[in-house]
């Protein structure tokens, strides 16, 4: 047997901007994206936040995430709850 170097993948994000995340997928969904990913020559983390990234651009998130809005008064519409956390843009 050959010893082969394993091919480093150029589209890499820098790794101070990576999370690690367990996703359980169904079998054939994890061989799709593997056959993606030698097809493309993309790694596999770079097609899911690619298709996360797509499926996510309608939300927008608001400027204070880390505060609860829940039972409080939108300060634009007194007497108005405020709106949700999270709302699907246009």
């Amino acid at each position: 047997m050959a010893n082969r170097k394993a091919r480093r993948r150029v589209d890499s994000p820098a790794s101070g901007d990576l999370v690690k995340l367990t996703l359980r997928l169904p079998r054939v969904t994890a061989q799709r994206l593997g056959v993606a990913s030698v097809m493309t020559a993309e790694s596999q983390s770079a097609i899911v936040a690619r298709v996360l990234a797509a499926h996510l651009a309608g939300w927008r998130l608001p400027s204070n995430l880390g505060t609860s809005t829940v039972g409080t008064v939108d300060p634009d519409q007194p007497g108005e709850p405020a709106p949700p956390a999270l709302r699907t843009a246009g």
